[in-house]
């Protein structure tokens, strides 16, 4: 019988998932687990249970920022609990990335308790933060101001349609500095990403972006209109040999720095932050999460 500890947000995503809490706690019950629940607080949250507690699981149940939370807690207190995830936030690229099942709450939550576990890389953002999937710079910083949490409460993932609506056109390119590993490149584009891990499907996002192989991906894109973003978003998944695109910029290595004269403020696995330039150094295979083992392949 596994011992759980569950990570609950009640105010997670748009508000037609709020009976999930019952969802969860029966399949768990079917589970044969027993659990500890913890709702998160708006203001500080007091995870200290896991340090004593003998868990064999935490279940992160909310949006990436839930899941961030967690996995913040146990890097920086150097706990091995592996963790689980029921995506009911707005996007949840997490669960999507590790191939979670994010409509059915109840397959979720078996699929945490009985699924493989692994050891993924993590980034280290600044000195100070947890990066699981990937940090930006530029117009994804103001794309994500543009879709506040009230907003997506209200309407989920639209919230960040209407954002894009609002900001893309607006948002200048900039000049970037991008220095990977020591080697500088000079870059124009409307912004800059450093990713650890993303994967939307079964198939590969192209070269690279795996979670385990302790390399960071840095892509600058650099889109002149609507219908070159749209090609870009093509390119990205059909791609599979290939990092060749004239809109986009691609490098690979351990330690990435972005600097902009003109850019403020960054965001990481969607929380913004302010601040001028974004350093980002991976540490290899340092938390643990339940996933489907066929991403690692």
């Amino acid at each position: 019988m596994k011992k759980v500890f569950v990570v609950y947000n009640p105010v997670s995503g748009a508000k037609k998932l709020r009976n999930v809490e019952r969802v969860i706690r029966a399949r768990l019950d079917k589970l044969c687990c027993s659990y500890d629940w913890y709702e998160t607080r708006k203001n500080g949250n007091d995870f200290s249970a896991l340090k004593t507690g003998g868990y064999d699981l935490v279940l992160a149940c909310g949006g990436d920022g839930t899941v961030s939370m967690v996995a913040t807690y146990l890097f920086q207190n150097e706990l091995d609990i592996p963790i689980g995830i029921v995506g009911l936030g707005s996007t949840n690229l997490f669960a999507w990335s590790f191939l979670v099942p994010v409509v059915d709450v109840g397959s979720a939550v078996e699929f945490a308790v009985n699924g493989d576990v692994r050891k993924v890389d993590v980034g280290l953002v600044n000195d100070k933060k947890i990066m699981l999937i990937g940090a930006g710079k530029g117009y994804d910083n103001v794309f994500m101001r543009g879709a506040p949490r009230e907003l997506k409460r209200k309407i989920g993932f639209f919230a960040y349609v209407w954002s894009f609506l609002t900001t893309y056109l607006a948002h200048p390119r900039r000049e970037y500095v991008v220095t990977v590993d020591g080697i500088s490149h000079q870059v124009v584009a409307k912004v800059v990403f450093v990713f650890n891990y993303l994967r939307f499907s079964s198939e590969k996002l192209g070269v690279g972006f795996k979670p385990d192989d302790g390399l960071l991906e840095v892509v600058a894109v650099n889109p002149s209109s609507f219908w070159d973003l749209f090609k870009m978003l093509v390119f990205f998944v059909i791609r599979r040999t290939t990092k060749k695109h004239p809109k986009v910029k691609f490098f690979e290595g351990k330690h990435v720095i972005v600097h902009s004269e003109r850019e403020r403020g960054y965001q990481i696995d969607g929380d913004l932050f302010d601040g001028e330039d974004l350093e980002v150094s991976v540490l290899h295979k340092k938390i643990s999460v339940v996933a489907y083992s066929t991403i690692f392949e």
